[in-house]
Formats: C-alpha cells, sequence, structure tokens
C-alpha cells in the first residue's frame, strides 16, 4: 500500500503523519499548557509570548504511540519527560525511543517512526523543542559554500548482517551549526550523508533481531572523531566491535528495573553540544557499547541512569535514581553496583486532596553540559510517602517533578535543582496545600529572574502555585479544571496593563512611581479541592536604576543591565498530612515565611498579621503572630470540629515599605 503524506502544523511544531500498510499513523499532536501573560507593550511580533526561559512554561506533545512528550523550560535547561503508553508491569515488552539534542532543538523519535526517519519523515518533523535566544529556527545544515563531501555509514549487527535496525547521528565537531543530522539504516544497512568536509561524531545504534522477530541485543557504536575528505569517506559500524556490557547495578536494597537512560554527548570544538541517549523502559536487551579514546577536538560525556523500584513484595515503598557519568570517553567497563555511602537519602511525599489519585512523577538530573535530560515518567498513587534513593555527585543537578493529572496531562509540580550530597538525608513536598503564588527557587544554576527591571521594562516571571519550594505550571482549563489567573499591573493608581497570568515583559513609566501589582486565581476540579480562591497584591516603589544581577539569575535581554524588583513572597507550612488536612479541635503550629526571591539583597520582611476563617472568607479571627526573625513568623491556630476548610488572610512587610497583602480561600482541609 503507498504511503499517504500530510503535513501538519501544531501550536508552531511541525509534524508529519504517515499512513503505512499495517495502519499506524505516526502524528504528533502538540498543545501548550500555559496562561496568556500580562500583555507586553515592546515588539508586536511578540507581545503576549512567555519569557523563553518561563519558569512555569510547559510544551506538551502527544505521539501517536501512546506516549506523551513534556518539555519544561526551567532557565538554563530544558526537562523532557515522556509519559509511556503502558506501565512497564503491563507492556509485553520494552518501550524504546531515542532522544536527540543539536543546537537548542530537542527530537524525539519512537521505534516506530525510526523506519522512515532520513526517508519520508524528516528529523525536523520530530521537534518538540521551541528555540532559545539566539539559536537557529532550524536544524544545523550544511552551507553550499563549504567543500562537500558523502559520508557513507555502514552498519553490521552481531550476526555480522548488515544492519536492519537502528540509526545514525552525525555532527560536525569543527562547528556544530555546520552540520548535524540522524538517519535510520535501510534495507541496505548503511545510510550516506552529504557534508561538509572536516572532522564527524558519528553514534549509531544496531539492534541484532532474533528469529521470532525480537530485538536479541543491541549495541551502541561511537566514533567521535572521524575525518570526512572529498569526494567521500566510508565508515562501518560493526556490532561485534561493541565489546563492553552496561549490567544491571545491584543496589544495597532488593530492587528491580525500571527504565534505563545511555547517553552519549559530543561536545565540539566551538563549545556546543550535541547528544544522543537511548532510553528503554521495561524489559531490557543485553546492551553492549564501543569504549572510545580521548578526543582532540572538543571532549566526550557519557552517562547511564537507571530507576529501579522496590519488588511488588516489599510493604515499604522504595526506588533508585541511578546515575553513572563518565568524562572524556565512553568507558571501558561500567559499575555493576552501587554503594550505599554515595547515595543520598530523600523522603518524598506526593500529597493529594483526593485519595488514590493516580500521578506521574520523574527525577531529572542535569550534568553542567547537559542542555536538555529527559526521563520517562512513573506512574504511582497519592496520597504516597516514599524513600528515594538518588546519586549524590558534585557536579550533577537533580529536579524531581510530579504530573498532577496525567489523564489529561494537567499541572506539572517542579522541584528546585538540587545538588545531593553523599550521605545527606531530606525531604520534599509535592502538591502540599495551600498553592500560593511563587517563583523558582533554584539556588544552584541559572534560573529566570522572577520580577526585575531592565531600564523601563518590567519582567514578571511568577507562578500563580507554589508551594514548599516547588512551582506548578501547565495547568489548563479543561472538561476537568477550571482554572484562572487574571493579573493587573497600576503605576501611581494608573492601570498599565492586564492579562491572564502573571509574567511577560512591559513598559513602565520613565519616571520612578509607585507600583501595584494585582492577582486573582481561581482552581476548581474535582482533584484538587484546596486553594480554590486566592487574592495577592504586591506594591512597591520602582525607579530606573543601574546593575546587574547575581549569578545564578537572568533577564530577558542578557545584553543590557538588569536589577531586582522587591516583591514579597509567603509561604505557609501549615502541617498537613499528605492528604492536605488538619485535625479539628487540635493546635496547629502555623509557619508563614515572607520572602523576596533568592539573591534579592532588599531588607527582610519585619512585620505580618494574620487572620483566619472557618467560612470561606465570610468572617475573620485576628491571630495573633510572633516573629521568630528572618523572615519568618508563627501563629498558633485551632480548627473549630465541623469546619470543613481553613482560609487564611495575611498581610507582611519590609522596612523599605514593599508590601504583600494575601487572602487564601480553602487553603487546607479540616478533618474531625
Amino acid at each position: 500500500m503507498p504511503r499517504a503524506r500530510t503535513a501538519v502544523t501544531c501550536a508552531g511544531v511541525a509534524v508529519l503523519a504517515l499512513a503505512v500498510a499495517t495502519g499506524t499513523v505516526l502524528v504528533a499532536q502538540a498543545s501548550t499548557a500555559t496562561s496568556t501573560p500580562v500583555p507586553t507593550t515592546a515588539d508586536p511580533a511578540t507581545a503576549g509570548e512567555p519569557p523563553s526561559d518561563a519558569a512555569q512554561h510547559v510544551r506538551e506533545v502527544t505521539l501517536a504511540t501512546g506516549e506523551r512528550v513534556r518539555v519544561a523550560d526551567t532557565g538554563d535547561r530544558s526537562v523532557v519527560s515522556i509519559d509511556p503508553q503502558t506501565d512497564p508491569a503491563a507492556a509485553p515488552a520494552a518501550t524504546r525511543l531515542r532522544v536527540r539534542s543539536a543546537a537548542g532543538h530537542t527530537f524525539v523519535i519512537p521505534d516506530s517512526a525510526l523506519p522512515e526517519l532520513g526517508r519520508q519523515l524528516e528529523l525536523s518533523q520530530l521537534d518538540v523543542s521551541r528555540s532559545g535566544a539566539g539559536e537557529p529556527e532550524t536544524v544545523p545544515s550544511a552551507d553550499p559554500a563549504y567543500p562537500m563531501a558523502t559520508l557513507t555509514v555502514r552498519g553490521l549487527d552481531m550476526d555480522g548482517a548488515s544492519a536492519s535496525a537502528g540509526s545514525v547521528a552525525v555532527d560536525n565537531v569543527d562547528d556544530l551549526q555546520r552540520f548535524a543530522a540522524m538517519q535510520s539504516f535501510g534495507e541496505s544497512g548503511q545510510v550516506s550523508f552529504s557534508v561538509p568536509i572536516g572532522h564527524y561524531s558519528i553514534a549509531a545504534e544496531v539492534a541484532t533481531v532474533g528469529p521470532d522477530g525480537t530485538i536479541a541485543s543491541q549495541a551502541l557504536l561511537f566514533l567521535p572523531e572521524v575525518e570526512v575528505t572529498a569526494p567521500g569517506t566510508t565508515v562501518e559500524v560493526d556490532a561485534r566491535t561493541a565489546t563492553a556490557e552496561v549490567p544491571l547495578p545491584t543496589t544495597p536494597r532488593a530492587s528491580d528495573f525500571e527504565q534505563f537512560v545511555a547517553t552519549y554527548a559530543r561536545e565540539c570544538a566551538n563549545g556546543l553540544v550535541a547528544s544522543v541517549s537511548y532510553i528503554t523502559l521495561g524489559g531490557r536487551p543485553t546492551l553492549y557499547v564501543t569504549p572510545t579514546s580521548p578526543v582532540t577536538l572538543g571532549t566526550v560525556h557519557w552517562y547511564t541512569y537507571f530507576r529501579m523500584n522496590a519488588p511488588a513484595d516489599q510493604a515499604e515503598p522504595y526506588l533508585y535514581d541511578l546515575l553513572f557519568p563518565a568524562e572524556g570517553a565512553v568507558p571501558a567497563e561500567h559499575p555493576t553496583s552501587v554503594e550505599a555511602g554515595s547515595l543520598a537519602t530523600v523522603t518524598a511525599d506526593y500529597h493529594s486532596d483526593i485519595a488514590d489519585h493516580t500521578i506521574r512523577t520523574y527525577r531529572a538530573s542535569a550534568a553542567p553540559w547537559e542542555i536538555a535530560p529527559m526521563r520517562f515518567s512513573s506512574a504511582a498513587t497519592a496520597p504516597l510517602r516514599r524513600t528515594e534513593y538518588v546519586s549524590a555527585l558534585a557536579d550533577t543537578r537533580w529536579a524531581s517533578a510530579v504530573v498532577w493529572n496525567p489523564e489529561e496531562n494537567n499541572g506539572i509540580d517542579f522541584g528546585p535543582w538540587t545538588v545531593f550530597q553523599s550521605g545527606e538525608q531530606r525531604g520534599e513536598q509535592s502538591l502540599s496545600a495551600p498553592l500560593v503564588p511563587g517563583v523558582d527557587m533554584t539556588t544552584t544554576g541559572t534560573t529566570a529572574c522572577g520580577s526585575c527591571r531592565q531600564g523601563d521594562d518590567l519582567w514578571l516571571n511568577i507562578t500563580p502555585w507554589s508551594a514548599a519550594g516547588r512551582i506548578v505550571g501547565g495547568l489548563s482549563e479543561t472538561e476537568t479544571l477550571s482554572v484562572s489567573s487574571p493579573t493587573r499591573l497600576y503605576a501611581d493608581g494608573t492601570l498599565l496593563a492586564e492579562g491572564t497570568a502573571p509574567n511577560g515583559t512591559l513598559t513602565l513609566p520613565a519616571a520612578e512611581a509607585d507600583l501595584r501589582l494585582e492577582l486573582e486565581t481561581t482552581k476548581s476540579a474535582s482533584w484538587t479541592t484546596t486553594s480554590t480562591r486566592s487574592s495577592t497584591v504586591w506594591t512597591w516603589h520602582s525607579q530606573p536604576r543601574t546593575g546587574t544581577l547575581p549569578e545564578g539569575r537572568v533577564c530577558a535581554d542578557h545584553t543590557r543591565d538588569c536589577v531586582f524588583e522587591p516583591l514579597l513572597f509567603l509561604a505557609y507550612d501549615a502541617g498537613v498530612d499528605l492528604a492536605n488536612t488538619v485535625a479539628a479541635g487540635s493546635p496547629i503550629d502555623l509557619g508563614i515565611s515572607a520572602m523576596h526571591q533568592p539573591f534579592d539583597p532588599s531588607p527582610e520582611a519585619g512585620t505580618l498579621t494574620l487572620a483566619v476563617s472557618g467560612d470561606d472568607g465570610t468572617t475573620w479571627t485576628t491571630t495573633a503572630v510572633v516573629n521568630d526573625g528572618g523572615g519568618h513568623f508563627s501563629a498558633t491556630v485551632v480548627p473549630v470540629a465541623g469546619t470543613e476548610f481553613l482560609s487564611f488572610r495575611a498581610n507582611a512587610s519590609d522596612s523599605a515599605g514593599n508590601t504583600i497583602e494575601q487572602t487564601v480561600i480553602r487553603a487546607v482541609k479540616v478533618s474531625g
């Protein structure tokens, strides 16, 4: 049957539908799950668009094979998570795909799309990313001004037969922007590329298929520095030369395999990085790799990642997120076990307003060179407390995430980037009540400023929902969720702008002015019953200033001076249980932190008042507050029996006159 070819564009992502003889249709559908920001008065072509590195920006693409690809932009990183069509326990065979990153673009290629790659399906049509500032809008390709040559790659499997399954990624290591491409092996077992003459890195996968049609073994083959000369160069990748087997590591506590990632990255002579990752969920075939030698142009990065789960017969849930990096070359030997002393221990609490709520979780790692780490997400049932063991590595940051309502791919709770220490023990709270406006609290690496001024431009990057140092983004109106976050900004009492979310860039008066930012949120669904409404009002005095941000924060325009705007943010510790509930009749030690965004040198909050309501804000009771110092305040609250929810109203200020007034309706649930 002839193939039908249809070009489709969804939310700026070009995809290709292929109808093949088996009836399988390879098509991606993209949706952006973010709110419209405060309108900007800048370039009309970009008006209404969120900042390119907005911390809460989440893009989603669903592959026809069932996988949901989610790209969360978090400052200097894009984290790619993938929801598989089925869980590994139910899958009869492994779910496999590969993720390719080059020059600011990320491509996801499932097994079902691989046979068409480089033929009916172009790599650019599998791009799930959007270009960052200053990045090219298309995949790097050869400029006709360069002297050209043909690079041919022949593949052999473990039986010495021509490669019938697998792919080849080719990158110019003199300058990545000259050429970067990927194709699959054809029936002939070889692929050809027209490239500028120069030096190239070749990363190939060759699968050896057994008589029953299943993959018996897989080889990852790397030629990190190949010189290509005119008129052409032919190289061979032979699976039989992949002599290093990657074992399944043993763990201090018994564990079963869930998912695996092998990432090969080539840092080029001009500093740009291209990578290809091979990821597997469920049954894993025997894997072999070719060791490499150090290179003369740029360098090689490599790691393997394993997520291992507690066996089904274990009463206590736990898992391992294990990372084994290597620098300079792909090693000849790979770890066979992990020592308990090399791990950090995280007590991870996954809150839920309702019982037996399905969520999906993942923990992404990011090396200094890595731009788009990726993980499969794992199904779990909340409320849940789980012990999670994580590889502690000095130069690796980790961030955990929760997909709140996977059924409709709605909402993602993303924690700050963290560097773990060996032997460290810490806790993490996901989706804990109440959720209130906040900013990214990451203090390692670089992320977007939450509220900053550049000349006469105000840049806002606030998430309407956050808690426990985590931000919640990607909430969108659906059949089950009603959600909104209308925002208004005033200068000296005059309305400057209004929109549907507190992020974006807009122009302020050239003279100094008293600013007032108002944010109202609503959130209603059967799967989220707390923090149903909130109102937050910030006031501060603003004027044009010169200066630069500290390392760790960036503004929209990296070429101009940028300074913090001194907004205060509130965070609540109500001592809720995993169901976001407090007990009626028992004293609650309520802690409230009033703080500026990380690294902002503005004075700490010195005053805070608090009122509590048990009838959704109809009546309020003023509550005594103790100033604990350092912007932290505490109060004791006793919920009345029969009350369903507690609401909070807090006002705080610092010595410079910056204020925040916040009301949270149905902040926490009450039981008893």
